[in-house]
């Protein structure tokens, strides 16, 4: 232990869904405390006292895996990213956040310039603008469109 410093015991602590199991006896460069955890997935890892107790650290990293599996899990309409097999709303959807978010985007300047953007609901999910469509009378021939020129892609203001 480095001469002066005391440290809070954090053995049988949880955090998020990381137990402290022991003490490594190691500390890093800048003298922090470096504990030894068990994740509830049953992974055992190392961390800092400093990660754990600012909440920076509630998992091993299996979290992160379940959370990015579930926003990769795939509706099979994004074509895997190849533009050629996306299916139709998923272009549609695409094409709305790109004029509404991206300045490299041409139509940006009509769009995301002044204002116009699209409802966080459908921004961050796909599969609530498809719901929002089929509900809606969605059809291959048909363009979205919204009511108020001024206003946002919205489930209120589109048709």
């Amino acid at each position: 232990m480095p001469r002066g410093k005391q440290f809070e015991n954090l053995i049988g602590q949880r955090f998020g869904k990381v137990t402290v199991i022991a003490d490594t006896g190691e500390y890093n460069k800048k003298h922090l405390k470096i504990w030894l955890c068990k994740c509830d997935c049953g992974k055992t890892f190392k961390r800092l006292s400093k990660g754990l107790k600012y909440g920076n650290t509630t998992s091993c990293g299996c979290d992160y895996s379940e959370r990015r599996s579930k926003l990769m899990t795939t509706h099979g309409m994004s074509g895997n990213g190849d533009s050629k097999k996306m299916s139709r709303p998923y272009r549609i959807w695409r094409s709305i956040k790109g004029r509404c978010n991206y300045p490299s985007q041409p139509q940006y300047k009509n769009y995301g310039a002044r204002g116009i953007k699209m409802c966080p609901e459908w921004e961050h999910d796909f599969t609530a603008f498809y719901s929002w469509a089929i509900k809606n009378g969605y059809k291959e021939d048909l363009t979205i469109d919204r009511v108020d020129c001024n206003k946002g892609y919205e489930p209120e203001n589109c048709r």
